[in-house]
């Protein structure tokens, strides 16, 4: 058979593809392009015209027979591509395997995860710069990671006064790890933390106690635990800093670092008497604000208000402070007049006994980040009317495309093509729901897919007369779906109520089809499709099946990286998880 005879052959599998909306091409064994959809052509900026026959190393450089099979052996497997403009694409590729006659063919959908990489190096490198500033630091430094109670980091400093380094330090058992700490000590030390923990980790704890180093020497220490939260508000890292005080000509030394370190650093520092009156600027205060020293220190911090706040401002936050801590934004005044925004966060100064003595403050000038911010909330008020305009010209192009086929439909005779319509009508349909009620929705980003399950298997009953006779049981609730899960999700429930009308009650006998999608864990969701009918025979591998429609529920549940198992003990139940 002619390469040009195949490709028609299996030209009602290719079509299907363009119905998704992710990257898929084609091959044969030898790597041979036989097809590749518009969303393939639009990633690489080639045309399927100049691709065919073409290989695929063409678009994904180094792409061999044994790249193929470490992707079967994988699932999936991060590759480098290269588009039209040989501009490198950071993809992540899953692989599909139709068979036809003894021919396979291998079903590559290439994922464009370049932004997403973008964004982990650039985090990386953050990280690393980092943690190279800390390595040099005079001060022993350690970062403990609060989920996994392993140690993230420690300088060169700390293990200099430890004795341990990070591998060593988090192979120890919980119990070798407090036997660090002096015997005389731990009670307090842990009362302590047990104490700040109760608070919800606030503001900054400072404990002075002794540590048995590796080396098995006695050392005394000034330890303070900062703490990092997540967006949720947990606790995410303990930054711990160890000032050695063992000798006082050391603790001199240590306190002269940090107290360069706070001249050094780019935020504003300023530190108040009980009285709210200023005694310390750094550096990075003076020259942000234009005051010398001598021009501020002894001076009311409201010399640097604005009428902008409110008039009480100053007060509450100097309430806040005497009570623990106070942050929130502020709008700040130069000595020239000029006025900028401000993130503050305020605490207090303790002694060893516990008494106050002053407040600190440190700012940060955030008209940059406001400036992005204004700019970004305008962007996005116009990327959503944007949005809504594209999901409502989609509706009406699947409408066009529907009523085209109904068109086509009318000079066809054939059953088997005329059925095959139906069915690609059908799946239009689905998507078209979707997108209209995107349209429709407050949210842009999902949709209540609950609701639209019920559409969904209202529609199916009317188009299958069999369906008065069958039962539809339903359970979901409060689901909500993005479009790149509700368009995969729609279309495979579509398939499997689909075949159960078509296939699983002959001579119009009587049964019940029952439909879960709940979400056991947060980002997780569970789709159980199962009826009671005469069941998919043992003989037929769904994942080898020539069936379009069991092709597309393994492909969709793939693109949703899912799992899928098929129970046909008592009539037929798919399960889904992804």
């Amino acid at each position: 058979m002619k390469r040009k005879d195949k490709r028609q052959k299996n030209d009602n599998l290719f079509d299907s593809f363009e119905l998704l909306g992710v990257p898929v091409i084609v091959v044969n064994s030898r790597l041979e392009i036989l097809f590749n959809n518009s969303a393939s052509s639009k990633l690489f900026g080639l045309s399927s015209k100049f691709l065919l026959d073409k290989n695929i190393s063409v678009i994904l450089p180094g792409f061999n027979s044994n790249s193929l099979r470490n992707l079967k052996q994988k699932k999936k497997l991060e590759f480098n591509g290269r588009n039209k403009n040989n501009k490198t694409l950071n993809l992540e590729l899953t692989l599909g395997v139709y068979k036809n006659n003894k021919n396979k063919l291998y079903i590559i959908s290439a994922n464009d995860i370049t932004k997403r990489e973008k964004f982990v190096q650039h985090e990386r490198k953050t990280k690393n710069d980092y943690n190279y500033v800390l390595t040099g630091a005079p001060l022993a430094v350690s970062i403990l990671d609060a989920v996994t109670d392993k140690f993230d980091f420690v300088n060169d400093k700390f293990v200099q006064l430890t004795g341990y380094t990070i591998q060593e330090i988090n192979s120890l058992t919980k119990k070798d790890f407090y036997d660090l700490v002096y015997p005389g000590d731990r009670n307090s030390l842990y009362a302590e933390f047990k104490e700040w923990e109760a608070g919800g980790f606030k503001n900054v704890l400072n404990h002075e106690y002794r540590i048995i180093n590796k080396s098995n020497n006695l050392l005394w220490v000034d330890a303070y635990f900062y703490p990092e939260f997540n967006p949720e508000g947990r606790l995410k890292y303990v930054y711990q800093i160890y000032i050695d005080v063992t000798g006082k000509i050391e603790n001199t030394k240590q306190i002269q670092l940090l107290g360069n370190a706070i001249e050094s650093t780019t935020e504003m520092i300023c530190i108040t008497d009980l009285n709210n009156r200023f005694i310390f600027i750094n550096k990075a205060f003076q020259e942000k604000y234009g005051y010398s020293e001598s021009e501020i220190l002894g001076k009311e911090v409201e010399i640097l208000g604005s009428v902008k706040n409110l008039p009480e401002i100053h007060q509450i936050v100097f309430n806040d402070t005497k009570k623990g801590n106070w942050e929130g934004e502020l709008i700040n005044t130069k000595k020239d007049g000029t006025e900028f925004p401000i993130l503050l966060s305020t605490s207090q100064i303790n002694d060893k006994d516990g008494a106050v003595t002053g407040y600190i403050g440190i700012a940060r000038d955030i008209t940059e980040l406001k400036n992005d911010y204004d700019s970004l909330r305008h962007s996005l008020k116009e990327k959503e009317i944007l949005l809504k305009e594209v999901y409502h010209r989609v509706k009406n192009n699947m409408q066009v495309i529907s009523s085209l086929i109904n068109i086509q439909l009318q000079t066809v005779t054939e059953p088997s093509a005329s059925e095959l319509l139906k069915e690609t009508q059908n799946r239009i349909r689905i998507m078209q729901l979707i997108h209209e009620k995107l349209y429709k929705s407050q949210d842009l980003s999902k949709i209540d897919f609950s609701h639209y399950i019920r559409d969904l298997t209202d529609q199916l009953r009317r188009a299958y007369p069999i369906s008065k006779n069958i039962g539809l049981k339903i359970k979901s609730e409060g689901i909500y779906l993005g479009v790149d899960k509700a368009i995969p999700c729609g279309l495979i429930i579509n398939e499997l109520v689909s075949n159960v009308y078509k296939y699983a009650f002959k001579d119009s006998s009587k049964g019940e089809i029952y439909i879960e999608l709940t979400s056991p864990e947060s980002g997780k969701y569970l789709l159980i499709v199962k009826d009671n009918g005469a069941g998919i025979p043992g003989s037929i591998n769904i994942h080898e099946t020539e069936s379009l429609g069991m092709m597309l529920v393994t492909t969709l549940t793939e693109q949703l990286e899912g799992s899928l198992e098929l129970d046909r003990s008592h009539g037929t139940k798919f399960t889904i998880l992804f």
